[in-house]
């Protein structure tokens, strides 16, 4: 918590802390990981608690055996996991995984601000996507007026 830069902030983490649970380990990552700069200072909507809500959203591995008794179908295969860790500790990773039945896979990761060259250059543009919201809303506009009009048509060929 000495790493982080206005009292907001702190006061926001020490009220997820409380309201999620996290451990100290946890309340690391979401500090190290921006969770605020993403959460609070960024307009964002979000489901997420909705559909998991604290502290299973920290566990979610464990909701495998769920979703294959619920969802899964006879012709799917079992349902597998992912575990992302901060740092890949293959001694600690086996131990902790030794008695889970279902397939994981264990990696680890690297919150960045910013995509790869390779990967950044694969997709559109902010103002791509923009134009094209754009021309999208201007389409949707025209069908409802065209669909506004045949139907004011037929209501006045109806009444002839």
């Amino acid at each position: 918590m000495d790493k982080l830069k206005s009292a907001d902030e702190h006061i926001w983490y020490t009220k997820e802390v409380t309201k999620n649970g996290w451990s100290r380990n946890v309340l690391v990552h979401q500090i190290e990981s921006g969770l605020y700069q993403r959460q609070v200072l960024v307009d964002k909507v979000s489901n997420f608690e909705s559909r998991l809500p604290s502290p299973q959203s920290e566990l979610a591995a464990e909701l495998l055996s769920a979703v294959d008794g619920i969802l899964k179908k006879e012709e799917d295969n079992p349902s597998i996991g992912l575990l992302l860790c901060k740092s890949k500790n293959n001694l600690v990773a086996e131990y902790s995984l030794k008695d889970v039945s279902k397939p994981i896979g264990v990696s680890e990761y690297k919150v960045t601000s910013s995509l790869p060259n390779a990967l950044e250059e694969q997709l559109p543009s902010v103002e791509d996507i923009l134009k094209k919201s754009s021309k999208l809303r201007q389409v949707t506009k025209v069908h409802i007026a065209v669909n506004l009009w045949r139907i004011n048509m037929k209501k006045y060929v109806e009444s002839l």
